[in-house]
């Protein structure tokens, strides 16, 4: 699971600034070995910080999982259903996410 392209570079930029672990400075070397379950929370943390909300939900009618995603603008909510596991749905989430901001003006 990883950001690509300008939401790296302005995550990168983000990260340093706002980021600590257990009061330490975690580096970027650091983050990126980091099991997804944990990059998830921080990648949630910085587009929530540039507008893009991301919502995971467990479909128990469905048995599925599902991610929603919310922005502060005018572009519509995006949303995807049917994923198998929690770990898919995060991956998926992040990858959407990164989509949406690399394609603003």
């Amino acid at each position: 699971m990883t950001v690509n392209g300008k939401a790296k570079v302005d995550f990168e930029k983000w990260y340093g600034v706002n980021v600590e672990f257990v009061g330490e400075v975690l580096y970027l070397e650091e983050f990126y070995i980091l099991p997804g379950s944990m990059k998830y929370g921080v990648y949630v943390d910085w587009f929530d910080s540039v507008g893009i909300h991301i919502e995971i939900n467990f479909r128990s009618w469905e048995n599925s999982w599902q991610f929603e995603l919310g922005t502060n603008d005018n572009n519509p909510n995006y949303r995807h259903f049917s994923i198998n596991t929690r770990p898919e749905a995060r991956t998926a989430a992040i990858t959407k996410a990164t989509e949406l901001y690399n394609n603003r003006k």
